[in-house]
């Protein structure tokens, strides 16, 4: 299954990805790009067999899915925020666990940088 160390390189950067993906670890994404760029420019000249590019395809869809997931709820997140600033209420829960309005009172938030 294995033509050369480069396949177990890319499978091990894909596993890698989907790690910091579903740990929230985004900004350490760029730093696989250009290994991720240069080892998958090499299947093409190492040929490797159908069953490793199955694994390939399904690990690197499984991530590209995961990444359209965390961009979805960075854009809800970003929303929500914004709701919030222009002062509509939200929902919360108490410390004993009962749900609570909150309506914030936007002159009072502050952004930080």
């Amino acid at each position: 299954m294995w033509h050369n160390d480069r396949h177990r390189r890319l499978i091990r950067l894909l596993e890698r990805e989907r790690q910091l993906l579903t740990e929230g670890r985004l900004p350490d994404l760029a730093g696989l790009a250009d290994e991720k760029e240069r080892l998958l420019a090499a299947l093409d000249r190492d040929r490797p067999d159908a069953a490793l590019l199955r694994r390939i395809q399904a690990a690197a869809r499984r991530n590209a899915d995961l990444l359209r997931a965390v961009q979805a709820g960075l854009i809800a997140a970003r929303a929500r925020i914004d709701q919030i600033v222009r002062g509509a209420t939200f929902e919360t829960y108490t410390p004993c666990g009962d749900r609570r309005q909150v309506s914030p009172n936007p002159r009072k938030l502050h952004r930080r940088a």
